[in-house]
């Protein structure tokens, strides 16, 4: 091939070497839910939190006010003979509280509806009674709280004037039966002598023993009725100011916590049960090849870059980056094998070889080496629509061998670089230009043309087409969309197979089991990094630019696209 084409072209510099692609190892499972699935689980998060706040303000508001009361042993009593306070918290909650506090309040209430508004509590190690009173109004909950507390120290004070009576009357009883026994032995005394009398004065002893015990007993009981205290009320009940129910902050900070937790817990799930490509040493292991380049999610090249040509326009930008380093890799992985004919398919997207090996194909020429580029994709737009050739013969029309592989080459406007049309032939004969004694023709409709691709004429022609070239790069269609793709990775040295994170690892799994059924060589992989709805780091293609009346190709700042001419180089 001659050093500049016939339209004058624009000689580009060679691109400079670069670096093998670095990946880390598969992310994590959470660090793949923040890449992947932030998005759920901040609006799971954003979800709870709004839908606390919807019910936290259909909430009646509730007021709460708390008094303290100290439990005081006896009198004279300490230490271990202190308040029970398992036992005073009991009495607290008792039905008699209840009924002394709605005296009290003076209302004509069921004492369990007002045990139901009421809290108790005792602090550990305390002799400390906290009632706690809820009610919608605050002047309510002051009122009921107080109210308790009162009531409390009352029946507790009632329960002791009971209790201390009880005991005076059984201390009375002991000392009059004391008396009436010392009366006894005193009257057995005057008649006694000797041994008997010695007996007589040891029992008088003891009894007016137990009765000065007695005695004082009973003035210790007395001064108690006198000086009765069971509880003192510490802290008087004060008026809300604000509202305990519900608590906003409180239902707020566990809402989110609980947003987080689902939201964590659904992506986790959802996540463990995807089966799509992570990555690329994912995708790596999953093709059992070399991935030889990342393309990374880049929608902000320079502005100038717009064109298809970013790896020309662009090429300090991170997807012109990458698409150097890409040429790079697959030019050393091309010289290892051998391999000059390579077909450029996608996994199971139809939509991202035709930027990419448009890419591929000028940075390659641009380096210095003859390629030609071969459009056999079926979708829109195809190379022929990208460097706009006029129709005119292509590919299948020499498969048909209505024409020679010659005439199907178009010039470029980029060194070093020819277009093979697709075709636009209607028919197709299998052996068609043979001699006699060859296979019979079969006549097959273009629209069905693997038939005709999966023959050995296929690989002739694809040989043929690339005698003067370093580089022969078949634009293939998605291996699981179109049988035309196997035919071709067939026909070619090798295979260059593109995923995207969409792709799932089933897919590439039957994509390697298609090529290893049709003995393709597969050279390497490229991961195009990017999502559904989003583009990816290549831009749109210049075709769709037109549409909007502006020709990228001049954006780029190269010259504009050939007429397509044939090339009989």
């Amino acid at each position: 091939m001659s050093g500049g084409s016939e339209l004058g072209n624009v000689r580009m510099a060679s691109a400079p070497p670069v670096a093998p692609i670095e990946d880390g190892d598969e992310p994590s499972l959470v660090k793949s839910i923040l890449q992947r699935r932030k998005r759920f689980v901040l609006v799971t998060t954003a979800v709870c939190v709004v839908a606390t706040l919807a019910v936290t303000a259909t909430q009646t508001k509730m007021y709460s006010s708390t008094s303290a009361v100290q439990a005081l042993a006896p009198s004279g009593q300490t230490g271990a003979n202190g308040p029970n306070m398992s036992t005073e918290v009991q009495i607290a909650r008792s039905t008699a509280v209840a009924e002394e506090a709605a005296k009290k309040l003076d209302v004509n209430v069921e004492p369990q509806e007002l045990l139901t508004n009421l809290g108790v509590v005792v602090p550990a190690d305390s002799d400390v009674v906290n009632f706690t009173f809820s009610s919608a109004r605050p002047k309510a909950a002051q009122r009921g709280a107080q109210a308790f507390a009162n009531a409390y120290v009352v029946v507790r004070a009632r329960q002791l004037r009971a209790q201390n009576a009880v005991a005076q009357r059984s201390t009375v009883e002991q000392i009059d039966s004391l008396k009436q026994q010392l009366s006894a032995a005193e009257r057995k005394l005057a008649g006694a002598s000797g041994s008997e009398r010695t007996s007589l004065n040891t029992v008088i002893d003891s009894l007016n023993t137990q009765l000065a015990l007695q005695r004082e007993q009973l003035v210790t009981l007395n001064n108690q009725a006198l000086d009765l205290a069971p509880a003192i009320v510490l802290t008087e009940a004060p008026l809300p100011k604000s509202p305990s129910k519900p608590n906003v902050p409180l239902n707020l900070i566990l809402s989110l916590f609980g947003g987080l937790a689902i939201g964590f817990g659904v992506a986790a799930l959802a996540e463990l049960l995807d089966d799509r490509v992570r990555g690329a040493k994912d995708l790596e292991r999953r093709l059992a090849a070399t991935v030889l380049g990342v393309i990374p999610k880049d929608t902000h090249d320079a502005p100038h870059a717009g064109g298809t040509f970013v790896a020309l326009g662009a090429p300090t930008s991170p997807t012109g980056d990458a698409l150097r380093r890409l040429s790079t890799n697959v030019a050393a992985a091309a010289a290892e094998t051998g391999a000059r004919s390579i077909a450029i398919t996608s996994v199971d997207r139809d939509d991202a070889p035709t930027e990419l090996i448009t890419n591929l194909a000028s940075l390659l020429a641009a380096s210095g080496k003859r390629v030609v580029l071969v459009s056999m994709a079926r979708r829109w737009p195809t190379l022929d629509e990208t460097f706009g050739a006029a129709p005119g013969p292509g590919f299948l029309d020499a498969l048909a061998g209505t024409v020679p592989v010659r005439s199907a080459l178009a010039v470029t406007d980029v060194e070093n670089l020819l277009l093979c049309r697709r075709g636009r032939a209607d028919l197709i004969e299998i052996g068609a230009g043979r001699p006699p004694e060859g296979p019979r023709a079969v006549t097959i409709p273009s629209s069905a043309p693997s038939y005709a691709l999966g023959s050995e004429r296929t690989a002739e022609l694809t040989a043929e087409v690339g005698e003067p070239f370093d580089f022969v790069l078949v634009d293939a269609p998605a291996l699981l969309r179109d049988a035309d793709a196997a035919a071709l990775a067939r026909a070619c040295d090798a295979v260059l197979a593109v995923a995207t994170p969409e792709t799932t690892r089933s897919n590439i799994a039957l994509a390697r089991e298609q090529l290893d059924q049709v003995h393709a060589t597969l050279l390497g992989g490229v991961l195009i990094e990017r999502s559904d709805g989003e583009e990816t780091g290549l831009p749109k293609t210049i075709s769709s630019a037109r549409g909007a009346g502006e020709n990228m190709m001049q954006r780029v700042k190269l010259p504009g696209v050939g007429n397509g001419r044939s090339s009989t180089r």
